[in-house]
């Protein structure tokens, strides 16, 4: 019906509501109907015909099926870049606030997408909708510096990208350098240094990155939190001990990492 041309987008938008009985009881028929889905999303006129289907595709990109998340995700791709820049721009605010949980997934294709994604959807804004995407791009602005230090080239390759898609929204010319010249290990000086308000919200947001599996990202974000927390002592000695033990881990951390950071320092440390 998505491929009949004289199809109205009015008359299939009730046949979506049918998804969300794809879950019980035979989940075999959820990658079947989200291939052929996926490959209509493909063709500007079937796209378009596809805008009433963004409210149940959100409910698939949490799947827990990892493979019917990159459906999702790829549909979304193929949607969006179908519509023409307005159209896109209002259904991406619904997005991208869907994609945070992605970025620590499991599985590399789906944080590869989902950063991708992300990065995407902010070059589609309008401005009627930057505001909300300002926003968005706040919250999630941790998450994609940290996974710029990401051990699979895709993912870090994604992350940068989005890293300059936000800087580009924010008109923020010093991150834009820095991650232009590669200069990572001077982004959590440049975050904290942007907006004091944001600080302490940036070392929350960062805080559950100590106990990622990766190396690299748990020293970035440990640096992070390093550095508000050396900043923080130059304003109140009352938390110097703090800070002289967060010194102290910054400066072993190399030295454990080729033997593998130990996890269990680190739960200790941010009880």
């Amino acid at each position: 019906m998505l491929a009949y041309g004289d199809m109205l987008e009015s008359k299939v938008r009730p046949l979506y509501k049918s998804l969300s009985l794809l879950r019980y009881p035979k989940m075999e028929m959820v990658p079947l109907v989200l291939r052929a889905l996926e490959t209509l999303s493909e063709s500007a006129e079937t796209a378009k015909k596809m805008k009433g289907l963004l409210p149940e595709m959100l409910k698939f990109l949490e799947h827990w099926s990892w493979d019917i998340s990159v459906m999702a995700l790829d549909t979304f791709h193929n949607l969006l870049g179908q519509l023409k820049r307005k159209e896109a721009s209002s259904m991406a605010v619904n997005v991208v606030h869907k994609l945070w949980c992605l970025f620590d997934a499991t599985e590399d294709c789906v944080r590869e997408r989902s950063i991708s994604l992300f990065g995407e959807l902010l070059g589609k804004t309008v401005w009627r909708d930057k505001k909300a995407m300002r926003r968005n791009s706040w919250k999630a602005l941790v998450q994609l510096v940290l996974h710029m230090n990401d051990q699979v080239p895709s993912v870090a390759k994604a992350s940068k990208k989005a890293v300059l898609a936000v800087a580009e929204l924010l008109n923020w010319k010093e991150l834009k350098q820095l991650v232009q010249t590669e200069q990572m290990w001077k982004m959590g000086e440049c975050l904290l240094a942007k907006d004091s308000s944001r600080a302490e919200q940036f070392v929350q947001d960062s805080k559950p990155y100590l106990l990622n599996p990766q190396a690299p990202i748990r020293e970035a974000a440990l640096r992070l939190i390093g550095l508000r927390t050396m900043k923080a002592r130059e304003r109140d000695p009352s938390i110097r001990s703090l800070a002289d033990q967060t010194s102290l881990i910054l400066k072993s951390l190399k030295e454990r990492q080729k033997s593998g950071f130990p996890l269990r320092t680190l739960c200790c440390w941010c009880c």
